[in-house]
């Protein structure tokens, strides 16, 4: 509990494959983290484990979670971009209460996760969309914790091979990453789900290319910025 509780000068973090738990308040306060890489063998954020992480701006939850603690994310102010794996079953109330800059929230689970109260502030349910996997916007339309968007959109979950945050664009096809938007000389780090470094460059004029191994998932970290992306 508490393990890194408010060490101000923590800026990015992955978390080594085998980890299953991210404990209480594990990260509380750690106001300068910008980038954090969870596991995929991850199951369980515990209550208020990334509290006030405030300069804090894209999440991906793994799809190995199933449960979030109540306050999880509370204060993550600069949060902008969540995504949330398909296998989330249960957040508890208040989990991304005052992210009140999320611009997206993307879910993969096709049977939305049970919430006993609102999730999200009330400003992100007024002005954040919400994409659903096909065929489920119903399902989110009635569930407590997701009703309350104003805006929901299906998209095909299996689209994972383009991703867009803020004005940087990721492409990945047959082994071949095209990074374009970064500015230039900024760090461009690739991590395997297992959180091994596969590639480190700097980014350049236009398109920066790093060619991998195919068939893999991996974590695109340009700047404060992460992706996960299917090659």
């Amino acid at each position: 509990m508490g393990a890194f509780y408010d060490c101000g000068s923590l800026t990015a973090i992955i978390i080594p494959d085998g980890v299953t738990d991210i404990g209480k308040e594990a990260f509380y306060g750690c106001s300068r983290l910008t980038s954090i890489v969870l596991p995929e063998s991850l199951t369980g954020i515990g209550m208020g484990a990334f509290y006030d992480c405030s300069s804090l701006t894209a999440i991906i939850i793994p799809d190995g979670v199933t449960d979030i603690g109540e306050e999880a994310f509370y204060g993550c102010s600069s949060l902008e971009e969540l995504t949330l794996g398909a296998g989330v079953k249960k957040i508890a109330e208040n989990a991304f209460k005052g992210c009140d800059f999320l611009k997206k929230v993307t879910c993969y689970a096709t049977r939305p996760a049970t919430a006993e109260g609102a999730i999200f502030s009330d400003w992100a349910y007024e002005k954040a969309t919400l994409y659903v996997p096909q065929g489920c916007y119903d399902r989110y339309l009635v569930m407590t914790g997701w009703s309350d968007f104003y805006n929901i959109v299906e998209i095909d979950p299996t689209g994972v091979e383009n991703a867009n945050v803020n004005d940087i664009k990721v492409q990945g096809h047959r082994g071949t990453l095209r990074i374009t938007g970064a500015t230039k000389g900024e760090a461009i780090s690739v991590y395997t789900t297992c959180g091994t470094l596969a590639a480190n460059k700097t980014a350049k004029d236009g398109e920066t290319i790093i060619t991998l191994p195919e068939d893999q998932v991996y974590i695109v970290v340009v700047g404060d910025k992460v992706v996960k992306i299917s090659m």
